[in-house]
């Protein structure tokens, strides 16, 4: 059942954001995509495992998404953790229709990582 899921056609879904993100178990990251449709419902989109969230992983999630039906010719919001990889595989993928927004919950992590205690 998940695995038909996944594989599902996604040509009809009206996306207009798409937010891609890992999750590490172990010593495997899972990436993870989940669009968001102009009428605000979240759905997942696609899995891909690997070692981490490197722009070969990220690749291939993409062009699952795209053989699946994900338009390559209209603009989608792109929201990652600002992970290199992740980023260079849209933009390789996308070009200018895919404009990446930093993840702001993983900014604010970001920053308050680099913070001493008693200023978080």
């Amino acid at each position: 059942m998940v695995g038909e899921y996944l594989s599902r056609p996604l040509g009809e879904l009206d996306l207009t954001t798409i937010m891609i993100d890992g999750i590490v178990f172990h010593d495997h990251t899972i990436l993870i995509a989940l669009g968001i449709t102009a009428g605000a419902e979240k759905v997942v989109l696609g899995v891909r495992e690997g070692s981490t969230e490197n722009a070969g992983v990220a690749s291939a999630l993409l062009r699952d998404l795209i053989e699946r039906g994900l338009p390559a010719d209209k603009a989608i919001l792109f929201a990652i953790d600002g992970g290199k990889g992740v980023r260079s595989a849209i933009t390789k993928t996308f070009g200018v229709l895919a404009p990446v927004q930093r993840c702001q919950v993983h900014k604010l992590r970001n920053v308050l990582d680099h913070l001493p205690d008693h200023l978080k």
